[in-house]
């Protein structure tokens, strides 16, 4: 009689992939009969989720209120363990996502007659200064 022994841990999910379900995957090959070895890869077809903090000040000068919006860089992709793989990858999105949201609400500030200008200047700020000074 031939024993087969399975090396499975029956742990949660989201432990094993460090809270990103998605972006792992599960491979499971032959190695003999009846053996499997089973083991998670990174999956490069899935983005990761790019989340952040945003501190907001308001300055009142007369009858003009300016608000301030930052980036707290060290918020950026908090959900994720920090060095893992998906950590990486989520930086490096976070650092494209704010090039580009920057870019855009720019162009949106240019193409946008005063006073209503205002709605995209705090925005367009926030993401023009990390899209500088934010580095994965």
């Amino acid at each position: 009689m031939q024993k087969v022994i399975y090396l499975f841990a029956v742990l949660p999910l989201f432990i094993l992939v460090g809270g990103n379900a998605l972006a792992d995957r599960l491979v499971r090959e032959k190695i003999g009969p009846n053996i499997y070895k089973s083991y998670r890869v990174q999956d490069p077809e899935v983005k990761p989720a790019v989340n952040w903090r945003v501190k907001t000040t308001n300055t009142t000068s007369g009858s003009d209120t300016r608000v301030r919006k930052e980036i707290l860089h060290e918020t950026v992709c908090y959900d994720y363990e920090p060095g893992s793989i998906i950590f990486r990858n989520c930086r490096q999105a976070a650092k494209e996502l704010f090039e580009q949201k920057c870019e855009s609400l720019d162009k949106k500030y240019r193409e946008t007659k005063k006073p209503y200008d205002k709605v995209y200047r705090a925005d367009r700020d926030m993401f023009c200064r990390s899209a500088g000074s934010f580095s994965p």
